[in-house]
């Protein structure tokens, strides 16, 4: 795990993603990329199988229209 928080913060958005993608990575690193840059990042945050509901949520409404269809994709928010 705490190889994931190190390489969470590299300059390099590829390694950033990976991370993101990781199904290892900690719910604190995902909350950390959910609010990245890159929206790459971001929207890897948003498929992590990892990212909690409020997370989804939260990415739902980025500024990004690709992050906000990654998160609404995942499946665990609930239809209201």
């Amino acid at each position: 795990m705490g190889a994931l928080i190190v390489l969470s913060r590299h300059r390099n958005d590829m390694v950033r993603l990976a991370v993101a993608r990781h199904p290892q990575a900690p719910l604190g690193v995902l909350e950390a990329l959910a609010k990245d840059k890159s929206a790459l990042v971001r929207a890897g945050s948003a498929s992590s199988p990892a990212a909690s509901v409020e997370l989804l949520e939260a990415l739902a409404r980025d500024r990004d229209p690709m992050v906000r269809s990654k998160a609404m994709e995942h499946g665990a928010i609930p239809i209201r």
